[in-house]
């Protein structure tokens, strides 16, 4: 990770994702599909109201 070396340089940082043990496999596409029908659904929703 790029704040342990060197930490006078980082202030905040962010999780971009988080993968399993198996890294970027089928299960993981799966679920990042997944994710991405819901967000897209209430985004949607959510510009149809305004």
């Amino acid at each position: 990770m790029y704040a342990q070396p060197f930490p006078e340089r980082t202030d905040r940082i962010m999780l971009d994702s988080n993968l399993g043990p198996s890294g970027y496999d089928r299960t993981a596409i799966r679920l990042l599909g997944r994710g991405q029908t819901v967000a897209q659904s209430t985004f949607s929703m959510v510009t149809a109201e305004r």
